[in-house]
């Protein structure tokens, strides 16, 4: 039924149209397109009324003179009449010729259409207004928590691990986190003590060799050997201070923002946070450098999403749009692009830092980016509805009204950048013209068959079954 319809519509838009170009005036009069001969013609004919060869009716009489004398001749496919078959929808092409100050454009194809076909399909039209055209561009992607508010703590020793906190819990700067039972620190603490002891030994064995050597020179003795003892001595002093300041470096560095006591190392939290993860299992045994948890500091969210390595983003501004509950946000923020392009994807990372994030948006949640690019070829753009772009054949065309004449229009080709929000930028439309946003899909089928307004259809009509017939009856 709807193909029945649609044939129906296309009928009668077929039978309203005719392509606007003005016919070549000839030297001798001749018929307009529907025009009832007025002339006397050659008695050819045995009846009142002739048929002329492209199926117009002549109801005037006709004289005895010649065609050389008359030399007058119908405009080639003059209208039918529409009383002739009550059950046929007639359709005729007519041939255009062009004066040279009516050329169109080959991107341009002019159409007349009557009120009342306008009315039939409803037709709908809009002005187009200025607005910049703004390219944009979605990424999809997910909310991160970034690297860098990841902290790990790591163990300073081996030993064996007892937790005080569980993933998810925040914590305050001294909160406890777990303790460590590390006989190398025990070994460590007792280490650093026998060289701060070897240390103080060898210092107090240097001041008495130079006391007794003092003695000596007071009373005009020299004493080779003592001599020689003391300088091996400082030797050994220097020696001594490098392996104690070494094992008092190595226990800061074991101990650092901890508590050494009784065999047990007890770490704190250094700063507030959340636990992320427990990376050991309950009194497991952990070597040195190992991970016992990770902890997420204060810090907010960025979406990552990735892009096409040639994707560009020259001036670009954008804007996260993400859910929360029943709300959709739009936030703005700082976007960031990776200069690096992956050599087997052939894309790269993109982030985006936004602003006053709420607190209930949460790592790993779907975010989309949208990005703005400004068009370098502003001007050449504007926007009109996405219904008033219709595909003709490979094309995309947008029907614009004529400002002095309300039946005709004139079907533009276009070009089109992505469409947003309802709308579509195309190319060769201005701001303040009028163009068609309903009936343009309608008026599509009353164009030429390639779009050229020097393409003249064959002549026919259409049956009660919706199909179109080439030729007269």
């Amino acid at each position: 039924m709807k193909q029945k319809n649609l044939f129906k519509i296309s009928a009668l838009l077929l039978s309203a149209v005719a392509w606007s170009v003005p016919a070549i005036a000839e030297e001798h009069h001749h018929h307009e397109h529907g025009e009832n001969c007025a002339h006397s013609h050659d008695e050819k004919t045995s009846h009142e009324t002739h048929e002329h060869v492209h199926g117009e009716n002549c109801s005037h009489a006709h004289a005895a003179h010649s065609r050389e004398e008359h030399n007058h001749a119908h405009a080639t496919h003059a209208a039918c009449d529409g009383n002739a078959h009550s059950d046929h929808t007639h359709v005729h092409s007519h041939e255009a010729h062009a004066h040279d100050s009516h050329a169109h454009s080959h991107h341009e194809t002019v159409i007349t259409i009557s009120e009342r076909a306008r009315q039939s399909i409803a037709m709908e039209t809009e002005k187009v207004s200025a607005a910049p055209v703004v390219y944009s561009k979605s990424y999809y992607g997910q909310m991160l928590i970034p690297p860098a508010a990841v902290e790990t703590s790591a163990l300073t020793a081996n030993g064996s691990v007892r937790f005080f906190v569980r993933p998810g819990q925040k914590v305050d700067a001294g909160t406890p986190l777990y303790a460590v039972s590390s006989p190398e620190l025990v070994e460590m603490s007792a280490n650093m003590k026998d060289a701060d002891a070897a240390l103080a030994r060898s210092r107090a064995e240097l001041e008495s060799l130079k006391l007794r050597l003092a003695r000596l020179a007071e009373i005009g003795v020299k004493n080779s050997e003592l001599e020689n003892e003391a300088r091996f001595k400082e030797a050994e002093i220097i020696s001594l201070e490098i392996a104690a300041e070494r094992s008092r470096a190595l226990w800061k560095q074991a101990t650092a923002g901890a508590n050494f006591f009784d065999g047990t190392l007890s770490v704190f939290a250094k700063n507030p946070a959340t636990v992320q993860s427990l990376d050991l299992n309950e009194g497991a045994w952990g070597e040195r450098g190992q991970s016992a948890l990770s902890l997420i500091k204060s810090a907010p969210l960025e979406f990552k999403g990735v892009a096409f390595g040639n994707d560009d983003f020259s001036n670009a501004a954008a804007e996260l749009v993400i859910s929360l509950a029943k709300q959709t946000l739009r936030l703005a923020g700082t976007l960031r692009i990776a200069s690096q392009i992956d050599e087997t994807t052939q894309a790269r990372t993109i982030y985006f830092v936004p602003e006053n994030l709420p607190e209930k948006i949460f790592p790993g949640q779907v975010a989309r980016l949208d990005v703005f690019i400004p068009e370098t070829t502003q001007g050449k753009f504007a926007l009109v509805p996405n219904s008033a772009v219709i595909k003709v054949g490979v094309d995309d065309v947008v029907f614009v009204c004529d400002p002095n004449d309300p039946n005709k229009f004139t079907a533009r080709k276009v070009k089109t950048l992505p469409s947003r929000r309802g709308m579509t930028p195309v190319s060769d439309i201005h701001a303040g013209e009028t163009v068609v946003s309903k009936g343009g899909y309608e008026l599509k089928y009353v164009l030429p068959a390639d779009g050229n307004a020097s393409t003249r259809k064959t002549a026919g009509h259409f049956h009660a079954d919706g199909k179109f017939h080439e030729g007269e009856h």
